[in-house]
């Protein structure tokens, strides 16, 4: 649909609007640069029809995903990810577990 609308464009999907990116400059603007106006979905009678009203980890959206998005990168970055030492972290266990294969 991208190619013959463009790269962005909406979709009427039962009583909501859904907005369709499919351009990349497009998309780092939305979600780099404004991220806040693009955080929250609107529940729909599907997604309370099967349980997503309570969306967990995985599907949240709005405050609810800006905590959960918070508490994930600060315990990555308390377990090395993003910095240099968690590279040599997994080159050794990688070592490792591959040292126990061969001797199986």
């Amino acid at each position: 649909l991208g190619d013959k609308y463009g790269g962005i464009f909406s979709v009427k999907l039962g009583d909501h609007f859904a907005i369709f990116i499919s351009d990349y400059n497009i998309m780092k603007e939305a979600l780099m640069k404004q991220g806040s106006c693009f955080s929250h979905r609107p529940s729909t009678a599907l997604d309370r029809a099967i349980g997503y009203d309570e969306p967990g980890v995985v599907l949240a959206n709005g405050r609810v995903w800006q905590v959960f998005r918070r508490f994930a990168m600060q315990s990555m970055r308390d377990f090395g990810v993003g910095k240099k030492s968690i590279e040599r972290k997994i080159q050794i266990e990688a070592s490792s577990l591959i040292q126990q294969w061969r001797k199986w």
